[in-house]
């Protein structure tokens, strides 16, 4: 699949999204697996905590949902970690026009692991950092940082480098990742909000006690969060084929010749 000298350099936020919708829906139930199993271990550690949750209010909730958060950040980081470079190897398969093997996806994630989780620690440790300098400093680690994890599983880059080249990828382009980062997350709280609204009155409403309607919103937003998370997942991996086309001028097979 060779890019002609009229594709090369150019980068259009529509392409991004009309691919990344495709491979999502060609894929949508191996991505939606892989984003359930990222999600499951922190999903039974939050479950977990609700059981502290009771009528007499032991736990304030806003306390329990500061525990919630605190104990199940390292294990997501972790786990999405893994699913990412998965899902990455899936997207580069796709768009290629060859078949994903969740077992090659999982190996290919695995080999990559440390780097990946060095990556996670090192943007999240500079997010949050920026997150209490007011917010915006947050932001802007976010879209520097954007297509970190498909760098170093389809470059065979280590964490540093992997942040190096995905700055140098996204340099031009930080408003258009802003703006598609801004979409998914205004979706996905409406959407979250909405369901998990519903779950809860009608728990409540069929006279359950208040942890039953608790533990309906957290299962209802566990699949919300993983339908959202594979393909916020596969939108990065399609930024950055789309960034490497723009950038660097090479075509998908050059990009998956890593996996061959």
């Amino acid at each position: 699949m060779a890019i002609s000298a009229s594709v090369e350099g150019t980068f259009r936020l529509g392409d991004v999204f009309s691919k990344a919708f495709r491979v999502f829906g060609r894929h949508i139930v191996a991505f939606f697996l892989i984003a359930v199993l990222a999600n499951l271990p922190a999903y039974l550690v939050r479950l977990a905590i609700v059981q502290l949750a009771t009528p007499s209010q032991i736990v304030p909730l806003p306390s329990l949902g500061l525990l919630v958060t605190y104990a199940s950040a390292p294990v997501t980081m972790i786990c999405w970690a893994i699913a990412n470079g998965a899902m990455t190897y899936g997207v580069v398969q796709d768009l290629r026009g060859r078949t994903m093997s969740m077992v090659q996806a999982g190996a290919i994630a695995v080999r990559r692991f440390l780097p990946l989780i060095g990556i996670a620690i090192l943007v999240a440790l500079l997010f949050w950092l920026g997150f209490v300098l007011l917010i915006v400093p947050a932001l802007i680690v976010h879209c520097l940082y954007f297509v970190a994890a498909p760098a170093c599983v389809a470059e065979q880059a280590g964490a540093g480098a992997s942040l190096s080249r995905t700055r140098y990828l996204t340099k031009g382009h930080r408003l258009q990742i802003f703006g598609a980062v801004a979409l998914i997350f205004i979706l996905w709280v409406i959407l979250n909000f909405a369901i998990t609204s519903v779950s809860a009155s009608a728990a409540i409403a069929l006279g359950g006690p208040a942890t039953t309607a608790l533990r309906a919103v957290q299962i209802v937003s566990f699949v919300v969060q993983a339908l959202f998370g594979a393909f916020n997942a596969v939108l990065v991996g399609v930024f950055y084929y789309q960034l490497r086309v723009a950038k660097d001028g090479v075509d998908i097979d050059k990009i998956a010749s890593v996996f061959d």
